[in-house]
């Protein structure tokens, strides 16, 4: 399969600082080799951003726009694109680039960034980037991304957050977003936990784009960035979770994001993410976007 791996090497409008190190990070350490010897054609896009002045929010939603551009020449080549990104705001251009596809969202996360402006207790844009999908904020900046449309929070299932702020927690409570704890997952394994909420998924939408921020991850197992938290899912789970994302649902894009290479000192999270990136070639379908 043809595979375009779009490289968004930002943190918070700071290039290769940070989770903006890890695309690259992993394109060093034989990505592109790796997806070869399993079968695949990869073609690295890295975005770059041409803002003479970098700031989180205005150099964020240029950087959407771009990746929704290169989304759609992914579906040109009739490739699966994935996209190795410093942020998870980076979905809203994968998500705008399937448009007029109708796509739900499988989230892993170890938080629920389903902050609004008015919630959170940062400001950090990440933070709300599932709010920003579902059209509860940002939306006028939102709609700028060539393609954006917001997600129905029914067409949303999130995986393995455990870490809330209290306002957040409670706004995801009154959503109609499919809440999978890292519990269920372990106790039921991954088609127990999600076979359900996928089943229903499918019924909804053409695809999905399948979120991975590694701080999904068990932190003990794998350190991934400064946020990361205890508990979480094994490595293990989250490759069998991905099996059983693809089993019930086309995988139309996928997005790696959120690893800060300078927390994985023994090299254990470096050789999770590429496993996760090989595992998302098997799963994933190369696209053909339905017309307009």
């Amino acid at each position: 399969m043809r595979i375009r791996l779009i490289t968004v090497p930002y943190d918070s409008g700071h290039f290769r600082d940070r989770m903006g190190a890890g695309p690259e990070h992993l394109l060093k350490h034989g990505l592109k080799d790796r997806l070869r010897d399993a079968g695949h054609m990869p073609v690295a896009a890295n975005i770059h951003s041409d803002d003479a002045f970098l700031a989180e929010n205005e150099t964020g939603f240029g950087l959407m726009g771009a990746i929704s551009a290169e989304v759609r020449r992914a579906a040109d080549e009739a490739a699966f694109p994935i996209v190795l990104a410093g942020n998870c705001s980076s979905s809203v251009g994968t998500v705008a680039g399937l448009a007029p596809a109708r796509v739900g969202v499988v989230w892993f996360d170890s938080h629920g960034d389903f902050n609004t402006p008015d919630t959170t207790p940062s400001g950090f844009l990440d933070g709300m980037a599932v709010a920003i999908l579902t059209g509860h904020c940002w939306r006028a900046l939102a709609l700028r991304v060539e393609g954006f449309r917001p997600v129905p929070e029914q067409a949303v299932v999130m995986v393995g957050a455990r870490d809330f702020d209290a306002e957040e927690h409670a706004r995801l409570d009154r959503s109609a977003i499919d809440h999978v704890s890292e519990t269920a997952v372990q106790s039921q394994g991954a088609e127990g936990a999600l076979g359900m909420a996928l089943e229903a998924l499918a019924q909804q939408v053409d695809g999905v784009y399948v979120h991975i921020d590694l701080d999904v991850l068990d932190a003990d197992m794998a350190p991934v960035n400064k946020f990361s938290t205890p508990g979480g899912l094994t490595p293990e789970q989250l490759l069998d979770c991905l099996e059983a994302v693809a089993r019930h649902v086309p995988i139309l894009a996928a997005g790696v994001t959120a690893f800060d290479p300078s927390y994985d000192t023994e090299g254990a999270t470096t050789d999770v993410a590429l496993k996760v990136v090989e595992q998302l070639g098997r799963s994933g379908t190369a696209i053909t976007l339905p017309s307009s």
